[in-house]
C-alpha cells in the first residue's frame, strides 16, 4: 500500500498568530524609532507642569501662603515663604517635589515679558511668584523637546486666569 503524503502548509490560525507577534512587536518599536514618545514625555511635562501650578496656586491661596516656582538648567522647584525668617523655602514633598527635565526637554520662562536668566542661585525671590491671593506673576514658560526643537509647548497665564496650555511646531 501507497500513502500519499500531502504538503504540509501552515494552518490560518498560526499565520494569524504571526501576524499578530510582528504588530505588537511593530506597535513597540515604531513609536520610539520615529519620536513619538519623546513627544509624548514632552507633553506629560508640560500638563504635569501647569497642573503643579494651578494646584500651588490653590494651596497658597488655601494656605494664605506666598509659593515660588524656579526653573534653572535641568530642574524645577517650588517653594513657599517662611515669613519669620524671609526666606525661601524649597518643597521636599510630592507633588511639589523637585523634579529633573533635562534629558526630554529645554524650559525658558519669561515673566512679565522679561526673559528669566538661567541660574538664579544668587536671588532672593523665586522666578515665579504665586500670591497667598491665588494671583501669580503673569508669565510664560516655553518646553522644547530635544528631540525635536520645532515641537514647542507653551504654558502661560495673564496672572488672573488659569494657566493655559498650547502645542505648537515651528
Amino acid at each position: 500500500m501507497r500513502k500519499k503524503f500531502l504538503t504540509q502548509g501552515f494552518t490560518l490560525v498560526e499565520v494569524l498568530i504571526v501576524v499578530a507577534l510582528i504588530a505588537i512587536t511593530m506597535s513597540l518599536v515604531l513609536p520610539d524609532y520615529f519620536g513619538v514618545s519623546q513627544r509624548q514625555q514632552v507633553q506629560g511635562l508640560a500638563e504635569d507642569l501647569r497642573n503643579k501650578i494651578e494646584l500651588a496656586r490653590d494651596k497658597a491661596l488655601q494656605q494664605n501662603q506666598e509659593w515660588g516656582l524656579d526653573i534653572d538648567k535641568d530642574s524645577i522647584t517650588f517653594s513657599t515663604l517662611d515669613v519669620l525668617n524671609q526666606q525661601w523655602t524649597p518643597l521636599s514633598d510630592r507633588p511639589f517635589n523637585t523634579f529633573s527635565f533635562s534629558d526630554i526637554a529645554v524650559i525658558s520662562l519669561n515673566v512679565e515679558n522679561h526673559s528669566v536668566p538661567v541660574s538664579y542661585e544668587n536671588e532672593e525671590l523665586p522666578s515665579l511668584i504665586i500670591f497667598s491671593s491665588g494671583e501669580v506673576s503673569p508669565f510664560e514658560i516655553e518646553i522644547r523637546s530635544l528631540a525635536s526643537t520645532q515641537q514647542i509647548w507653551v504654558l502661560s497665564s495673564d496672572g488672573l486666569s488659569q494657566t493655559t496650555i498650547e502645542y505648537s511646531e515651528i
